[in-house]
This record gives structure tokens, C-alpha cells and sequence, in this order.
């Protein structure tokens, strides 16, 4: 799922946050990449940020591909950290947990439409 929020850099933030809280929920472990072969994830000149859930036991969750202005802080930093650093989710929910209550998750992740898929037993 492809997700523009524009100028709302922070809400591109709150919902990565609530992307890898789900996962973790799921038991999954959360790839965050912001560059693919040395070249950054970009759309229409914004920097994006791809994320995918490794959670083969319980399901997976459709990949966020989500892109915001450059010209927000908290998108510009938290594109930052995930670009240096393997693991920055354990960093994100650090910093940015505290905009998403666990309740809010499922509702955050729908209202984009991203899709949970059972895993088949």
C-alpha cells in the first residue's frame, strides 16, 4: 500500500509508529528500508520509507510504502534514523510510541488501508 501524506509529516510518523506496533503484536519482526541498490525511496521529490512485517507464525501485514514532505522535522528525523541504522524501530517506538495507543493500531492501519493476512496453517 502506498501511503502520500504530504505535509503531515507527523502523521507519516504515527502511522510507521502504529505499522511496527502491529507487527509487533502479530510477533512479527518489523524491516524498515529507506533506500533499495544506494538509491533513497523517493515520490514526487519526497523521502519514503518502506516497511514490511516478518510474522510467518501468525500472519503478515500488506507492506507500507509511505512518503512524506522533507520539510517536516519529525519525518526528516525519523527517515533519518531509519536510514542509519539496522533495527531504528526499537528507536521509533522509543521516541514516537507515545503517539499511537494500543487501542488506536488497527484503526490507524484500516484508515490507509493496510491489510493483516492470516497466515494458513
Amino acid at each position: 500500500m502506498i501511503v502520500d501524506v504530504g505535509e503531515r509529516g507527523t502523521e507519516a510518523v504515527k502511522i510507521l509508529t502504529a505499522y511496527v506496533k502491529k507487527c509487533l503484536q502479530l510477533g512479527g519482526v518489523p524491516i524498515l528500508r529507506t533506500r533499495y541498490g544506494g538509491l533513497p525511496f523517493m515520490k514526487d521529490g519526497e523521502l519514503g520509507i518502506v516497511a514490511l512485517c516478518y510474522a510467518p507464525l501468525r500472519g503478515r501485514l500488506e507492506t507500507l510504502d509511505i512518503y512524506a514532505s522533507n520539510r517536516s522535522e519529525d519525518w526528516r528525523h525519523l527517515w533519518n534514523m531509519v536510514d542509519s541504522e539496522v533495527g531504528a524501530w526499537r528507536d521509533i517506538l522509543g521516541m514516537f510510541g507515545s503517539l499511537v495507543k494500543s487501542g488506536e493500531v488497527d484503526k490507524i492501519l484500516r484508515e490507509v488501508g493496510i491489510e493483516l493476512y492470516t497466515a494458513r496453517t
